[in-house]
């Protein structure tokens, strides 16, 4: 996944199989969406599809029930999280999103 701070990287793109700023994917039937940027819609993620993003270093608040989640590794002690952590916390914020039935009482700011 390339990334901001990626310019030496794309000079090489000859070396890279792949190598691009979006990345739809699944993993054991999930679907996951990869960008180095944090998106606050994606591909089926009112589906429970995944994001994963890097770029704002764990600085950015969690949205409560969104799917989505900063994997960079300077928010885990500098090492990549195993898909089980993520499927984990993941889960957790699934269960946080509103009921089917109390979704059309959501309060949309202008």
């Amino acid at each position: 996944m390339r990334g901001n701070h990626d310019k030496e990287t794309r000079k090489l793109t000859d070396a890279f199989s792949w190598l691009n700023n979006i990345a739809e994917i699944s993993i054991h039937g999930q679907p996951i969406v990869l960008c180095h940027y944090f998106m606050r819609v994606w591909n089926r993620s009112n589906q429970a599809a995944w994001h994963l993003y890097g770029h704002s270093h764990g600085n950015l608040p969690d949205i409560t029930g969104s799917l989505s989640m900063d994997v960079g590794v300077d928010t885990h002690v500098f090492r990549p999280r195993h898909f089980d952590e993520v499927r984990a916390r993941l889960a957790e914020k699934l269960k946080e999103r509103p009921s089917a039935e109390n979704a059309s009482t959501l309060c949309i700011p202008d």
